[in-house]
C-alpha cells in the first residue's frame, strides 16, 4: 500500500505531463511513465461502478465486467510483433488509428498475473462470479461461452473495494523502486475526483490549469489527434471539463486537492513545487528543479487560433477565464 496517491489532472495540454516528469525526480514519488488510463476511460473503473450501481442490470453489468477484465488484462498491454507492424502500416501508410491503447504498456510496471489477482479480490468482494452462459448481446460464436454473474452494490461499498483495488494495483512497483507514493497524470481522471477522492484515504489530487485559450490553441495544433481541431469545438470541449470541476471540486475535502496555475510554475518554479511538496505532505528535493520550464508556450493562442475565429472562442470560455483570473 501506498503512503500517497497522487493524482494531475487537468484539461489535456495543460501542463500534467511536464508537472509528472517533474515530481518522477523526488526520491518517494513513483510517477507511472505512461498515462494509465484504466479508471476514466470507456470500461475503466468509473463504468464498473455504474453498471454495479445505480446502473446495474444483469447483462450490461456482464458485458462491462467483460470489457474490464479484457482492457485491464489485454489491451493496456505491449504490441505483439505483428500488430506493431499493422500499427505502422496503419499510421503511416492509411493515416488511420493504431491499435488501442498501444503506448501503454502496463505490463512494464505491473505483472498479469498481478493484475488478475487483484481483479479477482475486488470481484469477490463486490459479488462478482464467472457462470456458464450467455445472452443477446454476448459476443458472437463462443465455444464454451460464459457471463459474469452479479448484484446491484451499494456505492460505499463499491468505492471502498475499488479504492483498494486502485492502490494496491499500482503499488505494486513502490517497493522495488524505493518509493512511498504513485502518481499518475492521466487528465480525463479530472471528471471523476470527486469519486476518486472517496475511493483513496490518502489522495492528493493535483488540478493544473493553463490559460483556456492556449490549451484550445494546443488542440488545434495538428499534431493531436485526441482532441477537437476545430477551434469552436475545441473551446465548448474545454470549456465543458473545467466547468465541471469548478462543480466538483466543491464535494472534495480542501485538505485533498490544490490548483496550481501553469503560468505561476513557470515564473516561481521553486516556490510552486514547494507549495506543491506542501500538499503531497513530502519534503522538497533539489533534485526537482532538473527540469527548467520556460514560457515559450504562453500566449501562443494570440498567432495558432485563427483571426476570424478568436471571438468566438473568447465568447465561449469567457465564464471560465473569469473564474480562472485569465484577462484578454
Amino acid at each position: 500500500m501506498s503512503d500517497k496517491q497522487i493524482l494531475i489532472v487537468g484539461t489535456g495540454r495543460s501542463g500534467t505531463s511536464i508537472l509528472k516528469k517533474i515530481l518522477n525526480f523526488h526520491s518517494e514519488i513513483y510517477a507511472y511513465p505512461k498515462e494509465l488510463r484504466f479508471i476514466a476511460d470507456r470500461n475503466g473503473i468509473m463504468d464498473l461502478r455504474t453498471s454495479l450501481t445505480t446502473g446495474w442490470n444483469p447483462h450490461n453489468a456482464s458485458s462491462t465486467i467483460h470489457g474490464f477484465v479484457d482492457l485491464m488484462t489485454k489491451q493496456l498491454f505491449a504490441s505483439k510483433f505483428h500488430e506493431k507492424a499493422l500499427n505502422r502500416f496503419f499510421k503511416y501508410v492509411l493515416s488511420g488509428s493504431v491499435k488501442k491503447y498501444t503506448s501503454v504498456r502496463m505490463g512494464d510496471f505491473i505483472p498479469r498475473d498481478y493484475i488478475i489477482e487483484c481483479i479477482n479480490t475486488l470481484f469477490e468482494a463486490v459479488g462478482i462470479k464467472l457462470i456458464p452462459g450467455y445472452w443477446y448481446g454476448s459476443e458472437s460464436y463462443q465455444l464454451n461461452p460464459e457471463m459474469y454473474y452479479s448484484q446491484p452494490v451499494d456505492k460505499k461499498v463499491f468505492d471502498n473495494q475499488a479504492g483498494k483495488f486502485i492502490d494496491n494495483l499500482l503499488s505494486y512497483p513502490l517497493s522495488a523502486n524505493n518509493k512511498m507514493c504513485w502518481c499518475d497524470d492521466t487528465p480525463m481522471n479530472i471528471l471523476y475526483t470527486d469519486v476518486l477522492s472517496q475511493m483513496l484515504s490518502n489522495i492528493r489530487i493535483i488540478h493544473i490549469y493553463r490559460n483556456p485559450l492556449d490549451v484550445v490553441a494546443s488542440y488545434v495544433d495538428s499534431k493531436q489527434s485526441w482532441a477537437p481541431a476545430n477551434p469552436a469545438y475545441a473551446a465548448q470541449w474545454v470549456k465543458e471539463i473545467l466547468t465541471s470541476w469548478v462543480t466538483l471540486r466543491n464535494d472534495i475535502a480542501r485538505e485533498n486537492y490544490l490548483e496550481v496555475k501553469y503560468e505561476y510554475l513557470i515564473s516561481n518554479q521553486e516556490e510552486g513545487l514547494n507549495k506543491i511538496m506542501d500538499f503531497i505532505g513530502l519534503e522538497f528535493e533539489e533534485t526537482l528543479l532538473q527540469i527548467k520550464l520556460n514560457s515559450r508556450s504562453v500566449g501562443r493562442y494570440i498567432s495558432d487560433i485563427p483571426k476570424q475565429e478568436i471571438s468566438q472562442v473568447v465568447s465561449t470560455l469567457h465564464p471560465i477565464l473569469k473564474e480562472f483570473d485569465y484577462k484578454i
